[in-house]
């Protein structure tokens, strides 16, 4: 008898541990699942964010892209013929085109 009675301050000393454990686990599991929303949060607006940075390449591309292609086209139209008309020409039209194909996909991806 005297050896359960030195078992039971023990025991009652586990039993305080182990709630004291499962009292903290349950603490952390609390912040996980907090923490777990603001990542996935952060998920759904890098998503978003990673779709304006492909528009603004895709814009910036065009922007810088029409008016070297039709350069380089002109610049080939001047070698046959053997003039520089034909690249400048051709360079302005590229630049007017480039901004109004950015004003019309900016405004189609605005809405």
């Amino acid at each position: 008898m005297d050896e359960e009675k030195s078992h039971q301050p023990e025991e009652d000393e586990m039993e305080r541990k182990l709630r004291s454990i499962e009292e903290r686990a349950k603490a952390g599991r609390v912040v996980f699942n907090k923490t777990k929303t603001v990542v996935e949060d952060d998920r759904k607006s890098t998503g978003s964010s990673y779709k304006g940075l492909g528009l603004g390449l895709m814009l910036a591309y065009g922007l810088i892209g029409f008016p070297i292609a039709c350069y380089g086209l002109g610049w080939l139209i001047d070698r046959q013929v053997g003039g520089t008309l034909a690249s400048a020409l051709l360079t302005v039209f590229g630049m007017v085109c480039a901004v109004i194909w950015v004003v019309i996909i900016s405004a189609r991806h605005q809405s």
